[in-house]
């Protein structure tokens, strides 16, 4: 009987001992997560980052050649005439390209603030992390909460209530293996907010597309077929290095243009991989495809320079 209750104990002991051994993995991989979508966030906002910056150079360029070419058009007997035209011209020009430049700096100012967040974020994942730590944290958290409210109102973003009821409930969805109760805690605060944050990022992408196609969408055809094909098919390129440079620019316009859209996918994604962080379901395949598709968009940006 004695040695039934022994081999019970052992084995009580070893069913314990396992139990732990397989918590210590589990928190092990976690907090190995953590730092993977931490280095992940911060390497997103900078790619982002990059991207407002070609956007920015990219706008007002295009707003000069436009400008260039409607006073090439513009031709009145009254001279007076005329420059109240191209005056007016250059002056809405300037009102729309300055609007779209402020809301790119805006844009720009949320993403440093989500790089920030993540940088700290990723001192929390060790158990050992300071206070310190988790107050710049949570202050990060709250002015990205004030950023997202900030963000709907100037930019008339609605977020719909299937994106309400998914922010509402990840929360509840919170892993409670994380080694680190000050990295728990932050998680559960932060999961709407960072998530609202992320689909403000699609949904200021999405709307720069539609500017952007609303304002230049045939100007690529337009351009192309001015500048470029024409002289070349007709023989009556005049500058050989004026026509070589208006053929690179509209080369690259290309990749920006594909910067964009990955940019839009790219945030989806991010949005995708946060709610599994927040389960703790994400796997080192998920966070390597990501990390794949970063590096594109930023091998896309090099094009641009």
């Amino acid at each position: 009987m004695t040695n039934v209750k022994k081999m019970n104990g052992t084995r009580l002991y070893i069913l314990g001992l396992t139990l732990v051994l397989m918590g210590m993995v589990g928190c092990a991989h976690t907090i190995k997560q953590t730092k993977s979508f931490s280095d992940i966030g911060i390497k997103y906002s900078e790619a982002m980052s990059e991207l407002l910056d070609v956007t920015t150079e990219a706008v007002i360029d295009r707003s000069s050649e436009d400008l260039l070419y409607l006073q090439k058009l513009t031709s009145y007997d009254d001279k007076k005439i005329e420059k109240e035209k191209l005056k007016q011209f250059i002056e809405d020009q300037d009102d729309s390209t300055l609007d779209l430049i402020k809301t790119l700096g805006r844009f720009r100012v949320y993403v440093r603030m989500l790089n920030n967040y993540f940088v700290n974020l990723l001192a929390l994942a060790d158990a050992d992390s300071s206070e310190l730590a988790s107050n710049v944290v949570t202050d990060l958290s709250d002015s990205i909460n004030k950023a997202n409210e900030s963000i709907r109102i100037s930019e008339k973003i609605v977020i719909s209530e299937s994106q309400k009821k998914t922010l509402s409930g990840l929360g509840g969805i919170i892993f409670k293996g994380y080694l680190s109760m000050k990295l728990q805690e932050a998680l559960k605060r932060d999961a709407p907010i960072i998530g609202e944050q992320l689909i403000l990022h699609e949904e200021l992408l999405k709307k720069l597309t539609s500017i952007l196609e609303a304002r230049y969408g045939d100007r690529y055809v337009l351009e192309r077929k001015r500048k470029v094909l024409n002289p070349y098919i007709n023989k009556e390129i005049k500058k050989i290095e004026e026509w070589k440079e208006s053929r690179k620019k509209l080369l690259k316009s290309y990749f920006y243009d594909q910067s964009v859209e990955r940019a839009k996918s790219m945030a989806q994604k991010m949005r995708h991989v946060w709610k599994d962080l927040i389960a703790g379901n994400t796997n080192s395949d998920e966070i390597r495809a990501l990390f794949g598709e970063i590096n594109e968009l930023i091998s896309f940006l090099e094009q641009l320079e």
